[in-house]
């Protein structure tokens, strides 16, 4: 029997794309050297269709609503029902993530952390990062630059560079599923821009005031665009808001697009726009053309497919008149693009448990 548990942390859809293909890998490679954990927290749309995936069968699931009295008592449950060493892997640098792995590490779990080293100064989700990192065993990031930021943070010898986990099942299509959402958003995904911003500024009308004349210059060039929600930070409740009022001949809001629906969304549209890290590190897998629009990714590794606008309306227009919206991916560096990023966590696992 296995003395070793792995937990895995889920709080969203895009965390969830990271964590399925360790999953994967893990239930078909190793599980007889680990026990398998799944904890969903408030993500229950994912819960609900992972419930039915086959590879749920091998390992345990548990989904917990935070804003519930036991919420607290059921993740130590989970936690405190054998003394298995504990490693829980944490995806990324959310609020809510750094709370979780900082109570997971309370109840005498390891921290593996996944994406720690990314460089956002005007964005809350630095200092979640960093903190995330400070007591993490094992670290894992996304380029070379990143590590580098890791180890001067945090002293650490156990730091690898994996570049983005999930980009081998992004990269994994299934082209009549696409037609299939294609039909069901009455779309032609090809004429499309993907549209992600999240709120990062307390001043509601300045950002309602930007993204409306945004929304206005993407009409004007007959730019059909699919917006995806904003999360909860700052005004991102009226945000969404805004979006839905917009929704119309040449704005579409999907509010809830799940991991599936989302990374052919990617792979398809036309280019990609807003201030999301998938703009930064999805649109690099894909070669896609990336419009990054305001500060919350300023000082984040970007490669060539980048283009940085911050809130300037002007230069946005300059852009859009030309029409130009394919890459030349020969430029591209192809930073975040690494083979075997699961072998590569699996490996250094492994070594670091000496099993």
């Amino acid at each position: 029997m296995s003395k070793y548990e792995l937990i895995f942390l889920s709080t969203n859809r895009s965390d969830f794309s990271y964590i399925i293909d360790l999953l994967q890998t893990l239930v078909s490679d190793y599980c007889s050297k680990f026990k398998l954990k799944l904890i969903f927290i408030d993500n229950y749309n994912e819960y609900k269709k992972f419930y039915k995936d086959p590879i749920s069968k091998k390992l345990k699931n548990y989904f917990l609503k935070e804003n519930t009295p036991n919420f607290y008592k059921n993740f130590k449950d989970i936690y405190s029902k054998n003394k298995n060493e504990k490693f829980t892997f944490i995806i990324g640098d959310r609020k809510e993530m750094m709370i979780y792995a900082n109570l997971a590490y309370f109840f005498n779990s390891k921290i593996i952390h996944i994406g720690g080293g990314e460089n956002t100064p005007n964005s809350p989700d630095q200092l979640h990062r960093n903190i995330i990192s400070s007591i993490s065993d094992l670290h894992f990031c996304s380029n070379f630059k990143a590590k580098q930021r890791v180890k001067k943070h945090t002293k650490s010898h156990n730091v690898y560079v994996i570049g983005v986990s999930s980009g081998q099942i992004l990269k994994q299509f299934n082209y009549k599923k696409k037609i299939k959402i294609e039909k069901k958003y009455k779309i032609n995904l090809y004429e499309c821009a993907l549209f992600c911003y999240h709120s990062e500024n307390e001043n509601l009308q300045y950002e309602k005031h930007f993204l409306l004349n945004l929304f206005n210059l993407l009409k004007k060039y007959k730019i059909k665009t699919i917006i995806t929600s904003s999360n909860n930070d700052f005004n991102g409740i009226y945000i969404n808001k805004i979006y839905e009022s917009l929704s119309g001949d040449y704005m579409n809001y999907i509010p809830n697009l799940g991991f599936d629906e989302y990374r052919y969304f990617i792979k398809n549209c036309k280019f990609m726009i807003g201030n999301s890290s998938s703009g930064i590190v999805e649109s690099n897998l894909f070669d896609k053309l990336s419009l990054n629009i305001g500060y919350r990714q300023q000082g984040r590794d970007c490669d060539q497919n980048v283009k940085k606008f911050n809130f300037d309306l002007t230069r946005i227009e300059r852009f859009l008149a030309k029409k130009k919206y394919k890459i030349n991916n020969k430029k591209t560096n192809k930073i975040y693009s690494y083979k075997n990023s699961t072998n590569i966590i699996m490996s250094n696992l492994i070594n670091y448990l000496k099993i």
